[in-house]
């Protein structure tokens, strides 16, 4: 299975979920405070934003159909 993430299992559990990962480059991630850019920060919720536009009620029902 792929990924360092729970999507790796959960896009093959069932008959498949669609999933999918968005990161952020940042340093110390796994410390109490992570640093990262704010123009990553900013262009990470904007990639998110437009992704969430582009989901349409076709799309949720053609992947209920599944």
């Amino acid at each position: 299975l792929g990924g360092g993430t729970d999507a790796g299992s959960v896009h093959v559990s069932n008959a498949g979920i669609p999933s999918m990962v968005i990161s952020m480059p940042a340093r110390y991630i796994h410390a109490p405070r992570a640093q990262l850019r704010r123009d990553d920060y900013d262009n990470t919720l904007r990639l998110v934003q437009a992704a969430l536009m582009d989901i349409t009620p076709q799309i949720v029902s053609r992947e209920a159909a599944h």
